[in-house]
């Protein structure tokens, strides 16, 4: 049905980060824009399909995974576009509750005015990456966090750059064409590398295989949860025999805990979750669309 995958990828997108969500939300917005009088295109639940397929064939690329993801937003706002007058009210509350959190342009904003899973996470990195006085990294410790969707990728980078500025600290990896063999290789390296200034490695499922971090990094951190549990386990077995090497299984345990309370609703959702939650059931299953 058109109208469940409308709502599987929003609710994928909200539930990765307010970047993700944003983009999104934006691109439906365009589509449901009205068309010129002498275009009259019509987007049906066919065109929502085909889209459909596009955007779960296994590619290995994240920007063209992005792409594909962003012309399904655009194709489902098409979709909605002849009952957008009578839903204009829950469109207006998520488009008034990304304002409030500073996310009307979804290009120009990078620092949310509220985000609480990034806090949750910049408070982790500073328990367990940093020493007790805050002024240095831990010499033995890495920090390896998981995303499904690039956009979510470059904002976590992007952000955490700029909180933690130290040279090589934060690295990143993805599926593309932009990073070629030699590049993945040489940040796998450096990761792996107890001498290496690399301290957090934010990487796609895309860019997981052949991802093995036995030799340094023992914490794992899923910012959003893959709607495929065999993917998750992938993530989780990247890590399995540097946890048992180092024998602290209560360092584990605690990250365990932590991300559950991340990526399962504690500590609070984002506050646009609950408006979002409620608005995009009603605009994504409208009477008559359901097909």
């Amino acid at each position: 049905m058109a109208g469940a995958f409308a709502i599987e990828v929003f609710g994928k997108r909200l539930l990765s980060s307010l970047h993700a969500f944003s983009n999104s939300w934006h691109r439906l917005m365009a589509g449901c824009a009205p068309v010129e009088a002498n275009n009259p295109s019509v987007v049906t639940s066919t065109d929502v399909r085909a889209s459909e397929r596009a955007v779960r064939e296994d590619i290995g690329d994240d920007n063209e995974q992005e792409s594909r993801t962003a012309y399904a937003a655009e194709v489902i706002g098409g979709w909605l576009r002849p009952l957008a007058p009578s839903l204009q009210t829950e469109m207006e509350r998520v488009t008034a509750a990304l304002a409030d959190l500073g996310m009307a342009d979804p290009v120009a904003s990078t620092r949310p005015r509220y985000d609480t899973r990034y806090a949750a996470l910049v408070n982790l990195i500073r328990q367990r990456l940093r020493t007790a006085d805050g002024t240095a990294w831990l010499p033995d410790e890495r920090l390896v966090v998981f995303t499904e969707y690039k956009t979510t990728l470059d904002a976590l980078v992007s952000r955490l750059r700029v909180d933690f500025p130290d040279d090589g600290a934060v690295v990143n990896l993805f599926g593309s064409g932009e990073m070629d063999e030699r590049e993945k290789e040489a940040v796998k390296s450096a990761f792996n590398d107890p001498a290496s200034a690399a301290r957090i490695l934010i990487a796609t499922d895309a860019a997981s295989e052949g991802l093995n971090l036995q030799r340094t990094a023992r914490y794992l951190h899923h910012y959003d949860v893959p709607w495929n549990p065999a993917r998750l386990e992938q993530r989780n077995g990247r890590e399995t025999r540097c946890i048992a090497s180092k024998l602290a299984p209560t360092s584990n345990r605690a990250v365990r805990k932590k991300r559950r309370q991340q990526v399962c609703g504690r500590p609070r959702p984002y506050p646009l979750s609950p408006v979002v939650g409620a608005s995009l059931l009603a605009i994504l299953k409208p009477r008559g669309r359901g097909t």
